[in-house]
């Protein structure tokens, strides 16, 4: 029983390590996406919005990734 507990627990801890490098992608993508827009239209307010939320957007992966299922 312990071992079956074990094997469940090592998968869910993939799983959300996963989860929070494709939130971690996300969130690099609408940084990216926010520097793209800054070049292209020359809108810093909306440049720095978009890299904003792409940090937080990262920052939550990494804090999913570092507290819940960290390697």
């Amino acid at each position: 029983m312990e071992q079956s507990q074990r094997v469940l627990e090592l998968r869910v801890n993939r799983t959300l390590w996963f989860v929070a490098k494709i939130i971690q992608a996300i969130g690099l993508f609408e940084v990216m996406y926010g520097l793209i827009i800054g070049l292209k239209d020359g809108n810093l307010g909306l440049e720095f919005r978009y890299a904003g939320i792409g940090l937080l957007i990262f920052g939550i992966g990494w804090l999913i990734e570092k507290k819940l299922g960290g390697r």
